[in-house]
């Protein structure tokens, strides 16, 4: 388990913003691959964890909150941006999951949950919420509200999928 500030030694990983305390990141870092991260993280007490022989090529890893957690599984092959923006939300991505070019967004405070053995194409989006509200004129309320998103194991999702 590394504190944020002993990570930023690592080869292949860069801070775009770094404001906050007692985030920790815990890496296999014997038998998993690190060849790009790019994290930016707003808020405290975040976990990120990445398990043994994985690889890792990510644009950007967002955290803006409290307490939430991103958990890569083993033997995952992950190409991509992830975003998480909320208190106490998570995302998972299950073991041997592979995807490619895939945008995952857990909003308002929602979580996504990806089972083992999945397969995401190039262009696949996954979200909790398309991040602006509608609004039933009669009633006032909101109408799209966010929602947690499971994906079972042994899942493949093609190429462009929302």
């Amino acid at each position: 388990i590394f504190t944020l500030r002993e990570i930023q030694s690592l080869k292949n990983i860069e801070f775009n913003e770094n404001k906050g305390e007692n985030n920790t990141f815990e890496i296999d870092s014997k038998s998993s691959k690190i060849k790009k991260l790019t994290l930016k993280l707003n808020g405290s007490n975040n976990k990120i964890t990445i398990n043994q022989n994985s690889t890792i090529n990510i644009s950007l890893l967002h955290i803006e909150g409290e307490k939430n957690q991103i958990h890569i599984g083993s033997n995952c092959k992950i190409t991509g941006n992830i975003v998480l923006k909320g208190n106490n939300a998570s995302i998972f991505i299950g073991d041997y999951t592979t995807f490619k070019k895939v945008y995952l967004l857990a909003d308002e405070s929602k979580s996504i949950k990806i089972g083992k053995d999945c397969m995401l194409s190039s262009g696949v989006m996954i979200r909790t919420s398309d991040s602006h509200s509608i609004i039933d004129l009669t009633t006032g309320k909101r109408k799209n509200i966010a929602e947690d998103v499971e994906i079972k194991n042994h899942v493949w999702i093609g190429m462009n999928a929302v």
